[in-house]
């Protein structure tokens, strides 16, 4: 079944306007195509009658002018404003009028009481109410055949009174891809008779610049405004209850938005790569932050996560390279892999008292900041973890520092500096660690710059027998750096780029390090070379790296 548009155009497309000269042929090919729409046809061929199609086919005149002549001779006829939109559409569509019949209906005040966001009164008793779901055909309706079309600035008309049938359709869905890819359309206004936006309805629309969405919409479907890349700003109403995974993923300008407080998760990906947002509050109420939530949100510096969140997902926060802050609240019990993966600017971290660590099975590492010895109980051999805080960028940057966990006995957790941190010499002369420089500076400066007073609660005075010294940080012996070390290629160390910015011997990418055991020649203690083979040198050579070592308390 055609409607009188589609039966129109295939008219035109078969016989070109010359069928207008010859009204009989061209209304048996229209009672051929559109049988069912009698009304209409009647409709049609009093506007034959009066002549007013010679107005269509004027190419002398402007388009604009052409539809506003023959909607003020309709009017002088008695023509209802529906009637004149019919008649306009049936034939001004096909002629692919789109936009200049939109334009003049924006521009006409009739076009408010027929396009309004609220029900007109029905004249008859047969006039009814059908809810529908905006689709590629309702849009034909409002004399969108190619959608493309649009306009820039689109208030979808809800409810929307049919001309001729007088019957009434109210929108309640948003229907998926209707608006995928218009890449014209910025600005899009939703009617408050909506209640769902289906999947990936305006995916893709590079123009759109502003949504508004009302307080009615409860479902918004997977990808609904992914990739709208101009889009800055959006408010999810307190209707929304549920919404669908990417829905804003790659929302490059999306800078502040404001999510509906009856959502009880932050769906997967949900505003993924939207490397410009600043502002974001996640409600009381949500439980869960799924996967990838906020992942690639290159502007975010700081987030306050809700109570009420018990689960934080794999990769949530991965590759936020501004976040500096972050506090997870006490009732969280599960953080997925990599979940603060690349933040490398993260410094302020707050956990649970009850909780452990962040566990990267795949590259061992546990991204975490603690603020007092709980937070280690679940570390295992071979993790990494973040305590306290040293300079570690070229300009001097103060960073957490990552330690390495070497053993786990008797409650206490033996653990070395991942990286090299600072180029020092063992001491100008001596070999004995209870006299040297550097035991000095590792139990002073560093001790009281690299950690607060609650972290260094969590630091063991510890005795070291081999050198008869008790120290809260120390290097290892030569006898640890053999034992907890498999081989020359565990030993192995980085330097932090502060470290080569002052002076870090550096070969193929690796340091020498200091230990504490002397040699058995004098003014000799054991190092670490490049390679990672247990080896020795003076003690008064500059640019070898310490790493230093500690128990933590657990």
């Amino acid at each position: 079944m055609s409607t009188i548009q589609d039966s129109i155009s295939q008219i035109i497309e078969l016989k070109g306007l010359d069928i207008f000269n010859d009204p009989t042929k061209f209304f048996a090919m229209l009672d051929d195509l559109s049988p069912e729409y009698q009304k209409e046809r009647r409709m049609i061929k009093k506007f034959f009658d009066d002549e007013l199609l010679a107005l269509f086919v004027d190419n002398t005149k402007k388009v604009a002018k052409r539809l506003r002549l023959i909607k003020e001779q309709l009017e002088d006829f008695g023509f209802s404003d529906d009637r004149i939109y019919f008649i306009l559409e049936s034939f001004g569509i096909p002629l692919g009028w789109e936009q200049e019949i939109w334009d003049l209906k924006a521009d006409s005040s009739s076009q408010i009481s027929s396009f309004t966001n609220q029900p007109k009164k029905q004249n008859s008793a047969d006039a009814s109410v059908t809810d529908v779901a905006l689709n590629d055909d309702f849009l034909k309706l409002f004399g969108f055949i190619n959608k493309n079309l649009l306009p820039s600035v689109f208030n979808i008309p809800s409810p929307y009174r049919q001309p001729v049938s007088g019957i009434t359709y109210r929108i309640t869905k948003i229907d998926d891809e209707v608006f995928k890819g218009c890449d014209k359309l910025q600005s899009v206004v939703i009617p408050d008779t909506v209640t769902e936006i289906g999947k990936s309805a305006f995916e893709g629309c590079s123009s759109l610049e502003k949504v508004t969405i009302p307080n009615s919409v409860t479902k918004i479907g997977d990808r609904a405004f992914a990739n709208c890349k101009l889009l800055s700003d959006i408010v999810l109403p307190n209707s929304l209850t549920d919404i669908g995974k990417s829905v804003f993923g790659g929302c490059s300008s999306l800078v502040s938005a404001v999510i509906s407080n009856n959502v009880t998760k932050i769906s997967e990906g949900l505003f993924g790569k939207c490397k410009s947002l600043v502002n974001i509050t996640i409600p009381m109420g949500v439980a869960k932050i799924e996967d990838l939530a906020f992942a690639g949100c290159e502007s975010l510096n700081s987030l306050l996560i809700p109570k009420t969140v018990t689960k934080i997902g794999s990769r949530v926060f991965a590759n936020c390279k501004s976040l500096e802050s972050i506090m997870i609240p006490n009732d969280v019990v599960d953080v997925g892999m990599e979940a603060f993966g690349g933040c490398v600017k993260l410094q302020r971290f707050i956990l649970p008292t009850r909780f452990t660590v962040f566990k990267d099975d795949v590259n061992k590492q546990i991204d975490l900041t603690s603020k007092g010895n709980s937070s280690f109980k679940n570390a295992e051999v071979g993790d990494y973890i973040k305590f306290g805080n040293y300079s570690q960028t070229a300009n001097g940057g103060i960073q957490p520092i990552e330690w390495q966990v070497l053993s786990i006995e008797n409650g206490k957790m033996l653990v070395i500096s991942r990286y090299g941190l600072e180029t020092r010499r063992f001491d100008p002369s001596s070999q004995v660690w209870s006299n040297s420089e550097i035991r000095q500076w590792l139990n002073g400066e560093f001790y009281n710059k690299a950690f607060t007073e609650q972290e260094k609660k969590s630091i063991n005075l510890s005795n070291l027998s081999d050198v008869r010294t008790t120290d809260h940080v120390f290097l290892l012996s030569r006898d640890e750096a053999g034992k907890y070390f498999s081989n020359n290629e565990a030993r192995k160390c980085e330097p932090t780029e502060y470290a080569k910015k002052n002076g870090a011997d550096v070969r193929n990418g690796y340091i020498w390090w200091w230990l504490r055991s002397p040699y058995p020649s004098s003014s000799y203690v054991y190092d670490v070379g490049s390679g990672g083979c247990i080896r020795y040198d003076r003690v008064n050579l500059g640019d070898i790296l310490v790493r230093p070592a500690l128990f933590i308390n657990l």
